[in-house]
């Protein structure tokens, strides 16, 4: 604002609401410009869990929970933001032994006793200080509806903010190969590098039936001999067995045929004809979702039916009742 000259309205409502957001801490929840670079306004609670009874500020909160403000045993106010601790309300549905445990804890200032109250009403910590004290200075944490169960849930979680690494045993040891991955992944995100890339390709899970005709033997690739993956009789034993239902299971990692259009390569079993037409060659606009197949390419080995298949194999029309689960590619989004 330009000195020396008075404020309109709508300046003086832009102040009081910037001062408001810093106070109540609004940023730390919502995305509100000009507050990216603020502080959070609560207190750490990393090692809350450990804080020495004797740094916690109980105040007069023995002589509010004795029955001069609120009790021990009421329940959440409905008063509003005018709300006084000064009267007494009406007592809360908690269990009354359960209530009185914590209201011992609280007037022995342990930290347990402290938590509760923290959660149950969080502002009359203020209790017989408001008179004195400023009101930016006054606690801010609003009123949450726990209820008595979500409240005793949260205590958990907070008393167990200890600050301690885990033992050992708990401590995530990774191999070197998979600690390189690790890495390599972090460079990635750091990166962005799947913004352009393809990370993972199209995977399909499809189920043939045992000795599925159209799948014919793969010819011989043309590639380097290094470059061809070494598999073990296990594995390829593994792809062959057939399942109680009589089919035969494989993984195809590529991605559907584009024709030159640029279009998906989909085929429509036309009854007629006994065989697979292009949509543009079936004269009914209309026709099952089941009757329709793909050309998949690969771009990576697979083994189906004891048979390897190297990237750009020739293979056949895959039925969409054959397709059992399909796992999206990730990256290249920049790159299509």
């Amino acid at each position: 604002f330009a000195a020396g000259e008075a404020l309109s309205q709508d300046q003086k409502l832009q102040y009081l609401g910037r001062k408001t957001i810093a106070k109540y801490g609004c940023y730390a929840c919502h995305d509100v410009p000009g507050f990216e670079g603020a502080k959070p306004i609560g207190t750490a609670l990393a090692d809350w869990g450990r804080k020495e009874p004797a740094k916690l500020a109980f105040e007069h909160i023995s002589h509010y929970a004795g029955g001069h403000g609120h009790g021990h045993g009421a329940a959440n106010s409905e008063a509003g933001e005018h709300a006084s601790h000064e009267a007494a309300s009406a007592p809360a549905a908690a269990d009354a032994g359960e209530e009185e445990f914590f209201l011992h804890e609280l007037n022995h200032q342990s930290r347990m006793g402290f938590l509760y109250q923290k959660l149950k009403e969080p502002r009359s910590y203020d209790f017989d200080k408001t008179e004195n004290k400023p009101y930016n200075d006054r606690l801010r944490m609003p009123q949450f509806p726990f209820d008595f169960a979500q409240r005793q849930d949260v205590m958990t979680f907070v008393l167990g903010l200890v600050a301690d690494p885990p033992a050992r045993q708990f401590v995530y040891s990774p191999s070197p190969r998979q600690h390189a991955i690790n890495q390599g992944r972090k460079v990635l995100d750091k990166f962005n590098c799947g913004g352009c890339h393809e990370l993972n390709r199209e995977q399909w899970t499809v189920s043939m039936p045992a000795g599925w005709e159209p799948l014919r033997d793969p010819e011989p690739a043309a590639t380097f001999p290094f470059l061809m993956p070494h598999l073990t009789p296990e594995e390829v034993a593994e792809s062959e067995k057939a399942t109680p239902g009589g089919r035969q299971v494989g993984t195809l990692a590529g991605r559907v045929k584009r024709t030159t259009r640029g279009d998906v390569d989909a085929w429509v079993f036309s009854e007629d004809e006994g065989d697979y037409l292009t949509p543009d060659e079936i004269d009914d606009d209309e026709f099952a979702i089941d009757s329709l197949a793909y050309r998949f390419e690969l771009y990576e080995p697979a083994l189906l039916a004891g048979k390897l298949y190297m990237p750009k194999a020739a293979l056949p029309l895959w039925p969409l009742d054959m397709v059992q689960g399909r796992r999206a590619s990730r990256g290249g989004t920049f790159a299509e």
